[in-house]
């Protein structure tokens, strides 16, 4: 568990527990809690709960600022975080679209789609539903399925900017595909910073990580063999 101020809130502060604690309303994680604790630091003196969707902005930046002078609780943080999407799998749904003329399936784990009526039948087949337009939003509901918006925000952008790259900037995502008004495109691009800011920190882990297992890998597997090799020679 970890706990931080909030930078926007003083007598609020941030933590993260294994326990579920469920709120009412929209929440980012039910992981990620927050409580009151008044004038005295970090003490918790109410009881924690889930972090409302209304409070984002200032936990993600509260987060990104804990964060850089704590780098050893990256690795915590990164459990949290979702892992990146596959850009097959984002660039199948951007183009399943609805045939009001033919029932077609699709197949989610193999990113196909059918026509044939065996497939109806076929539990690992889903009938391509009406609102499948192979829109950005169309996309983002085919593959968040559960109320997280730690999760739903993270594929939001990630989809966004695929969406972008697809269709040359054009036919933006709209805001309230995550419960953003478009004049509240401030509030956005002010949470897409301190979402981004955590974000690119818990990367930078992920990144480091994984160097050095392939370089422990790299090690067991030729270095240290090497070593063996020329003593053997010797």
């Amino acid at each position: 568990m970890i706990r931080f101020h909030s930078l926007t809130r003083p007598e609020y502060c941030y933590e993260t527990a294994d326990e579920v604690n469920y709120r009412d309303g929209n929440v980012i994680d039910s992981r990620l809690h927050e409580y009151w604790a008044g004038n005295d630091g970090i003490v918790k003196h109410a009881h924690s709960y889930a972090i409302p969707t209304e409070n984002w902005i200032d936990f993600f930046a509260s987060l990104a600022d804990y964060l850089h002078t704590h780098k050893e609780d990256i690795k915590e943080i990164a459990t949290y975080f979702p892992l990146p999407l596959c850009h097959k799998k984002i660039d199948f749904f951007l183009t399943l679209k609805y045939d009001a003329d033919k029932r077609r399936y699709y197949n989610a784990s193999e990113l196909k789609v059918s026509s044939s009526p065996s497939k109806a039948n076929d539990r690992r087949w889903e009938l391509v539903p009406e609102w499948a337009n192979g829109s950005s939003e169309s996309c983002l509901r085919f593959l968040v399925t559960y109320d997280k918006a730690l999760y739903r925000f993270a594929y939001y952008l990630q989809i966004r900017d695929r969406a972008y790259e697809l269709n040359n900037y054009s036919d933006p995502m709209p805001g309230h595909a995550i419960g953003y008004a478009d004049e509240d495109c401030n509030a956005f691009y002010n949470l897409k910073s301190a979402f981004e800011s955590v974000s690119l920190l818990v990367n930078g882990y992920r990144e480091e990580d994984r160097a050095n297992r392939m370089f422990e890998s790299l090690r067991y597997n030729w270095i240290d063999r090497q070593g063996v090799k020329q003593t053997e020679a010797a």
